[in-house]
């Protein structure tokens, strides 16, 4: 395991300072597969990529001869799945004559499928993660085999299915199971038809292939996995589901499902919300089913299910769009799977973004509103970050569907965030945000979404939920930069919502809301931080951000506010507590504002502490 780790240390190095412009991951893999090469072309010559081969052959033995080492397996399935990985990607961007030299390394892994396919697939050392890494290597690596051979091998793992009305017997033929399914989701999300091979090798072999072996013949090799993997979303084994959603996802995240569309709830189609849904998202606190069971009702029209054993037992149905984006949906009730079902959803969603099921899938994640569970939120604003900020793929000048409509609350039951705006000027907004144009992303929809519907909620779980929502699209903006200039133009009046969210009677949901003002910080240029640290401090000092539901009991006693203004050594600051406490909520205020002055820059609000204190 050391020596292993050394080596990937050495040339690691050795590729960054060569390719200086490519993330780490791409360049190791890139370089090694260019010492491959060159180690091939040389017939063998002593000294010629000998450090490649001879990587290779340490790869070969860590994997093939662990002897029981689950952490030398776990370190070579790491690595790996970073080498070909890295060596695919930078394939897929590069020219025809550099990608058949980038092609050596995955062409490697994929002449050893099989030996690598029984590692994954039945080896009792493979931890849940190290299964996974190497079933993505070895369905990276596949996009260097021949189509007819790459074709032959995702309809092997196909076969290696469970079917749906069998369970597992023990925990070596769960396992098959487990990984077979993520094999095939990794496979059927590579191996695009209407993409070459990386291998030059490859795409001679295929040149002479024969008709049953060409693109029709892996398309519908294509469909069958996908098929069969919607069908196992219904299976009585706990990791079986969750690893059918996660490959769904995984299928769904490289472009359309290989699938019919079917049909969908009337509803969704035509941009109507679910309708128990739309009875209780941001309704005046009114109690809402447990676990965004409501969300489901419009997703869940287009089938209907008994219990896992019930339908277990059935017949399988014929799999579309549609049926997929309900079986997800059905999977939100259960708790040991909604987080990979809501993962699977955005990515369905972010691979179409305008297909005829969108908004069955967006109406389910957004009713998770009301699960209280802070990390599964931050998981729902990941898939609404991954589907809000990607691109539709196939270029379409048809107008897309109508989105699901934004309903924003008679009077926002937190202040600052357009309270003055009338509700015909809210409800003009919201009306914009659904608009879109062919090629549009659903960012403009989503944002708007949770800033005019869900942070201004009189339901204290979705306001926590939408605050954890807006932090994760923070900081995918941040990290892509796919949507920073829609989060700068929108920066005051997302500022507006988390300033009025430090004021929450929810710890969980001040701390998000702090959390997110840095994040938006961050995603700012210097003019827009510039323009949101002023009107930060503004709204700071005016202590009026009080959540609506959180206020009533006593008035603040004049003692109890000359005690706070004491203990920050500011006596006058007694007037300014005075002025605020119409609401109790400016304990809240006070600790939420902690938290904000904790995440942003020191310099940067240094030279407004004397205004704050």
């Amino acid at each position: 395991g050391e020596a292993l780790r050394y080596a990937l240390d050495c040339l690691r190095a050795e590729a960054v300072a060569l390719l200086p412009g490519e993330p780490p991951e791409t360049a190791v893999g890139s370089r090694l597969a260019v010492m491959l090469r060159a180690s091939d072309a040389a017939g063998g010559v002593p000294g010629v990529g000998a450090g490649a081969r001879e990587l290779m052959a340490l790869l070969g033995r860590s994997l093939f001869a662990h002897h029981g080492d689950r952490e030398l397996l776990a370190a070579a399935a790491t690595s790996l799945h970073t080498l070909v990985t890295g060596a695919v990607d930078a394939a897929s961007k590069a020219q025809v004559a550099e990608a058949a030299a980038l092609g050596a390394l995955p062409r490697r892994v994929a002449e050893a499928e099989e030996p690598l396919k029984n590692v994954a697939l039945s080896s009792s050392f493979a931890s849940d993660s190290t299964q996974r890494l190497l079933c993505e290597a070895l369905a990276a690596g596949a996009k260097a085999l021949p189509r007819a051979r790459a074709t032959a091998l995702l309809r092997s793992v196909v076969g290696m299915l469970p079917s749906l009305d069998a369970g597992c017997s023990g925990p070596s033929e769960a396992k098959r199971a487990v990984g077979a399914s993520l094999l095939a989701g990794f496979l059927t999300a590579r191996l695009d038809p209407a993409a070459s091979s990386v291998s030059a090798d490859a795409m001679e072999v295929d040149s002479g292939s024969e008709a049953g072996d060409g693109p029709a013949a892996l398309e519908a090799a294509r469909t069958a996995a996908a098929a069969k993997l919607g069908a196992l979303l219904k299976h009585r084994t706990p990791h079986v589901t969750v690893a059918a959603a996660a490959a769904v996802g995984a299928v769904g995240a490289a472009g359309p499902l290989p699938l019919p569309v079917g049909v969908g709830a009337a509803e969704a189609e035509e941009g109507g919300d679910a309708p128990d849904a739309a009875a209780k998202e941001g309704n005046g606190g009114q109690a809402a089913p447990k676990e965004g069971a409501e969300a489901t009702s419009t997703a869940t029209a287009a089938t209907t299910e008994g219990d896992n054993d019930e339908a277990a037992g059935r017949s399988e149905e014929e799999m579309t769009k549609h049926s997929v984006v309900a079986h997800l949906a059905s999977l939100l009730r259960r708790e040991k799977v909604r987080t990979t079902a809501v993962r699977a959803l955005g990515q369905l969603v972010a691979g179409d973004p305008h297909a005829p099921f969108r908004n069955a899938a967006l109406l389910a994640i957004l009713g998770m509103h009301t699960v209280k569970d802070v990390e599964l939120q931050l998981v729902v604003g990941d898939a609404l970050a991954t589907l809000a900020m990607s691109p539709p793929r196939q270029a379409s000048s048809a107008p897309p569907p109508a989105l699901p409509r934004i309903k924003p609350p008679e009077a926002p039951a937190v202040t600052g965030t357009g309270a003055d705006a009338t509700l015909a000027e809210r409800t003009a907004d919201a009306a914009t945000a659904c608009e879109l144009a062919a090629g549009d992303t659903l960012l403009r929809y989503v944002l708007g979404r949770v800033l005019l519907q869900h942070v201004v909620a009189w339901a204290p779980l979705e306001r926590q939920a939408g605050a954890a929502w807006l932090l994760a699209l923070l900081r995918q903006a941040a990290k892509s930069g796919g949507g920073e200039l829609a989060v700068r133009t929108a920066a005051g009046r997302i500022q507006a919502a988390l300033v009025g969210l430090l004021a929450d009677s929810n710890e969980a949901t001040q701390e998000l809301a702090s959390k997110g003002l840095s994040a938006l910080f961050d995603c700012c240029d210097e003019a827009s931080r510039a323009t949101i640290l002023q009107e930060l401090v503004a709204g700071l000092q005016s202590s009026r951000a009080a959540n609506a539901s959180a206020s009533g009991g006593e008035m603040a006693t004049y003692k109890e506010l000359s005690e706070i203004a004491t203990s920050v050594g500011q006596p006058a600051l007694v007037y300014k507590l005075m002025e605020c406490a119409a609401s109790s909520a400016v304990w809240n205020t006070r600790k939420g504002v902690a938290f904000a002055l904790a995440e942003q820059s020191r310099d940067a609000l240094e030279p407004h502490l004397p205004s704050l204190l």
